[in-house]
């Protein structure tokens, strides 16, 4: 019986992490990306769309989601809208600190990553597998195929995930990664 990711995010808790971290070990982008817009829309923040939009929707994007239709260089409105958010971070950085020196951080709209969001669950094959094959009663290894990691993901999790995106993420804001994979 296929699970509901909705009902996993809204719940929390270990499933959630046990969840999120097989997401992480089986390379599924898409299950992480779509969590992290939850989280983003409860509290949008320009630190945070940036990260979103750095890490899973631009064009060297390190963990680029499976949905070429909707994102650079095919569909261009995600990258736009991004453009002024990008600039205004990097201001923000670049200022001298102090009070009153750094420029004020723009607010992004709530439903910024909403088209992707969309295509992601309707056309997600890695997103359908995981609701499918995953069984909450396993531990996020025991779920891939094998039970073990290929070297494939291992390769992710340690080289890419651990030391750049997992900190990367928990820096804009998105604090529950800190205690996945």
């Amino acid at each position: 019986m296929p699970i509901d990711l909705d009902d996993y995010f809204s719940r929390g808790g270990q499933e959630l992490i046990d969840l999120l971290d097989h997401g992480v070990r089986a390379v599924q982008i898409d299950l992480l990306f779509i969590f992290l817009v939850q989280e983003y829309r409860q509290f949008p923040t320009t630190p945070r769309a940036v990260a979103l939009y750095e890490i899973f929707c631009a064009r060297p994007a390190p963990a680029r989601l499976s949905a070429a239709p909707v994102l650079p260089p095919i569909n261009l409105q995600i990258e736009a809208a991004l453009r002024p958010l990008q600039l205004n971070l990097a201001q923000s950085q670049a200022a001298p600190s102090g009070p009153g020196a750094a420029p004020i951080l723009l607010l992004p709209p709530r439903f910024l990553f909403d088209g992707i969001d969309h295509y992601l669950r309707k056309n997600s094959r890695g997103l359908h597998q995981v609701k499918r094959r995953y069984q909450p009663g396993r531990t996020p290894v025991a779920n891939l195929p094998g039970g073990r990691m290929t070297p494939g993901q291992r390769h992710f999790v340690d080289k890419v995930w651990q030391p750049k995106l997992r900190p990367w993420l928990v820096a804009a804001g998105f604090r529950r990664m800190a205690s996945i994979a």
